[in-house]
């Protein structure tokens, strides 16, 4: 059982620190990004060094750590299963009045592919409901030359979109304030809260999103854009960790 444990470990920690030190390279670095190579480097040593580590660690105060982390480790993975079964499963009817996309990054001017493919859902909603209205939010962050909204309404206007259903809302910093500035928007555009929303973002994502929406006095149904398999488990990490924050501390 020990060895089995230590080949899971090793192989485990290993997987996410190759894959997070490649993602590096090609992606923007925030939080995620950065976290999945660091805990794969963690996980690994500790596989590696596995008999030394449990030696060193008999009392009972490093025993309930270990365990913790090792609780830690199964909870990510089993959380993981959960937030990807939610997130795929669409429920907007397609007779919302508007959809919100949300913003993710960008490239210079171009959208990342999680956001190109929230994009790509958005494009298929508009298809079957032309009239809704297609809020594109997102600031400008760090190594992005323009913000997300202008580079979101490029990408769908380039791929045949109305430019005339578009709007544009250029200063959100957060999914938070995603919502709060869409939702102003949409209650002039309609009348407080007179329309039906839905909102699209990466599978990962949906979870959360619906809930800070909620708090944001938005009732909105949701569809979903694939993840990225390159950044699929620094993505689900970080969401795993966004969501215990926001059940914690409300935001």
């Amino acid at each position: 059982m020990k060895t089995f444990l230590r080949i899971l470990l090793c192989f485990f920690g290993g997987a996410l620190l190759l894959i997070g030190l490649a993602q590096l390279t090609f992606v923007n670095i925030d939080f995620g990004t950065v976290c999945a190579p660091v805990l794969g480097a963690l996980i690994l040593l500790y596989g590696v060094f596995f008999d030394f580590v449990n030696k060193r660690t008999q009392s009972k105060p490093l025993k309930i750590l270990r365990y913790a982390v090792i609780f830690g480790i199964c909870f990510v993975l089993c959380f993981s299963g959960f937030l990807y079964v939610y997130g795929n499963h669409d429920n907007a009817d397609h007779s919302e009045d508007a959809l919100i996309v949300l913003g993710a990054g960008v490239h210079g001017d171009q959208v990342s592919l999680a956001l190109k493919y929230r994009l790509d859902a958005a494009l298929e909603y508009s298809q079957k409901n032309p009239d809704a209205l297609i809020i594109v939010t997102g600031g400008r962050g760090f190594q992005e030359d323009v913000t997300e909204a202008y580079a979101m309404e490029k990408y769908l206007l380039e791929n045949g979109a109305d430019p005339e259903s578009i709007l544009k809302e250029e200063n959100a910093s957060s999914t938070t304030e995603n919502f709060k500035f869409s939702k102003e928007m949409l209650d002039e555009r309609f009348g407080e809260n007179n329309y039906r929303a839905a909102v699209v973002t990466n599978d990962f994502h949906v979870f959360r999103a619906a809930r800070i929406a909620a708090k944001c006095g938005l009732d909105v149904s949701h569809i979903h854009g694939k993840t990225p398999l390159n950044a699929a488990v620094s993505s689900y990490i970080r969401e795993t960790a966004a969501v215990a924050k926001f059940v914690i501390l409300g935001y």
